[in-house]
């Protein structure tokens, strides 16, 4: 071989490595990695590595999905309400004597609060927070003698697992 193809072969070379510095490196599929020359492969990642990020992709996906099926329903980890009577909206025809809230768990009496406030935002007087011994879920409060109109319950309580949580509805005695 001449020192002139040699020249040659050193330049294309040196130009090759430029461009491939200056070129983003590529992702292919092992397949298009293999029907490349060795020569034209270059800036691509080889199947190796391909095969590895793939197996770790996978890998990941797996736990993650693992981890979804395999946790806590996220709706049992707090109490919720489930219903009240008076309900939420709900139009009586005659004033209630004691207004209910039942949840998706047990209460503690103790730590729940229920507030009622008339149409003009004025604090009414409930009294003796008390739970049910039939239903552990539910927790109810005397209210006192109701003229027509609309009114708010507010309520803040504890579950058993200690998380507290609040919420409010409305009703209208008609």
């Amino acid at each position: 071989m001449s020192e002139k193809v040699k020249n040659q072969r050193v330049i294309d070379d040196l130009q090759a490595r430029e461009l491939v510095a200056a070129a983003p490196v590529q992702f292919a599929r092992p397949s298009a990695v293999r029907e490349l020359s060795p020569d034209r492969h270059v800036g691509l990642r080889t199947p190796r590595a391909y095969r590895s990020r793939t197996l770790v992709s996978r890998a990941l996906r797996a736990v993650l999905i693992a981890s979804t099926l395999g946790a806590p329903d996220v709706s049992s980890a707090h109490p919720a309400l489930v219903t009240s009577s008076p309900r939420s909206g709900e139009v009586v025809a005659s004033a209630p004597k004691e207004l209910v809230l039942r949840f998706n768990e047990p209460i503690e009496a103790s730590f729940t609060h229920i507030e009622l406030l008339d149409a003009t935002n004025t604090r009414r007087d409930v009294h003796g927070v008390r739970s049910n011994a039939q239903d552990p879920n539910s927790v109810a409060v005397t209210l006192p003698t109701l003229v027509s109109g609309a009114y708010k319950a507010r309520w803040s309580v504890v579950g058993r697992d200690g998380h507290r949580i609040k919420g409010e509805f409305t009703f209208t005695v008609k």
